[in-house]
């Protein structure tokens, strides 16, 4: 999630998630397994609708950002609803199917970033206010240069 544009893309989506109720936003690097997708956006809805309407949000403002949807599935059950957008994935979950399928362990060993209400969390601790997202970023290439 090194490219300024996947940040933002990043941005744009979790910001439409959780204008529809999203919950338990978090953003996964996956550049580094997977050669065609940067990153991965992982969003709960509390019931079908919920997550319909979540996916519809983040689709119309990615698309008002500039970003064309490649590829949809999932959206006729709304239970998981797969937005591609190319260097970013987009993944709205039921809550139940995201306990489930737990994404989250099969990427744990990559970097993540918790969205919640106005601050962002990246591993553990690090927290910071989403106005100072070109900060937290640069210090996260940093890190992840690090480990390199």
């Amino acid at each position: 999630m090194s490219s300024q544009a996947v940040i933002d893309m990043v941005a744009v989506a979790a910001t439409a998630a959780e204008s529809k109720g999203g919950e338990d936003l978090v953003a996964l690097d996956v550049s580094q397994p997977l050669p065609l997708v940067d990153a991965f956006l992982l969003v709960s809805g509390n019931s079908e609708r919920n997550v319909a309407a979540i996916a519809d949000a983040v689709e119309e403002s990615m698309l008002e950002a500039g970003h064309k949807r490649l590829r949809r599935e999932g959206r006729t059950e709304s239970r998981w609803v797969l937005l591609d957008f190319g260097d970013l994935v987009v993944h709205v979950f039921h809550e139940q199917e995201r306990v489930y399928y737990g994404l989250e362990r099969l990427w744990k060993a990559g970097f993540y970033v918790r969205f919640g209400g106005d601050t962002l969390q990246f591993g553990p601790t690090f927290n910071a206010r989403i106005e100072d997202l070109d900060r937290v970023f640069a210090a996260v290439g940093d890190v992840l240069n690090r480990l390199d």
